[in-house]
């Protein structure tokens, strides 16, 4: 549940991705995640790279799921497929 949460909180995010395609995660769970949390994400990126294409790139990000008491509830790293 709570990586779909943070995949729609990184589509629905102040800055605008160009996703393409969502290459892969690596996600840790590190406390429980309960009803009635009030969550949200931090959002960073953490590597780019060009690929064959010239019009796409492969991003990493960096996320962390944070609830009201400020404890990380889960994080990881997804790569996104992005256009130029």
């Amino acid at each position: 549940m709570g990586l779909a949460l943070i995949d729609g909180l990184k589509t629905r995010s102040a800055v605008r991705l160009c996703g393409i395609a969502t290459l892969g995660w690596n996600w840790t769970f590190c406390a429980p995640l309960l009803p009635g949390d009030r969550i949200y994400a931090e959002i960073t990126v953490v590597s780019k790279r060009s690929t064959k294409r010239a019009d796409r790139g492969i991003v990493t990000f960096g996320l962390r799921m944070i609830n009201q008491h400020q404890a990380i509830v889960q994080q990881g790293e997804t790569l996104l497929m992005m256009r130029h």
